[in-house]
């Protein structure tokens, strides 16, 4: 008998299939907010929106802001693939905070009042990536 409406297997048949878990660590969802945080506007300077890849216009060092989308791509994509990615994605969270400590010291407590959302993202994000994110260990989030 091909079909058996009858019975256990007639149960099974008739639920629907449940869809597939995606299952993310918080990690990698912090270093996905920071990678996309880099191509927000960072800070606006007379009426000029400048993001993370543009620093380097109006700032030596900013040249060297790729750095932070890097890690965070690389945390993302080790924390997709399901390897540890905590100490990497720390690493890019612990960035932001270097270049706000050394734009601090080259502009003051003025920076501030031109820092814009993309800025704010990066700073709340890596603080997620600093302090968060080690207390949470390597959870997996289903969705």
């Amino acid at each position: 008998m091909l079909f058996n409406f009858a019975g256990p297997m007639s149960q099974q048949s008739t639920q629907a299939p449940s869809s597939a878990a995606v299952s993310v660590s918080p990690a990698t969802i912090g270093s996905f907010v920071l990678f996309v945080a880099f191509f927000l506007p960072w800070i606006n300077l007379l009426g000029v929106n400048l993001a993370g890849f543009d620093l380097h216009k109006i700032w030596e060092p900013g040249r060297f802001a790729w750095v932070i989308p890097v890690a965070a791509l690389g945390a993302v994509v080790l924390g997709l693939v399901r390897r540890p990615n905590v100490a990497l994605a720390q690493l890019a969270g612990g960035l932001p905070f270097i270049f706000l400590a050394l734009a601090l010291f080259r502009y003051g407590g003025e920076l501030f009042q031109i820092v814009s959302i993309g800025g704010y993202v990066m700073l709340l994000s890596g603080f997620f990536l600093l302090c968060v994110v080690p207390r949470l260990g390597n959870q997996v989030k289903s969705s």
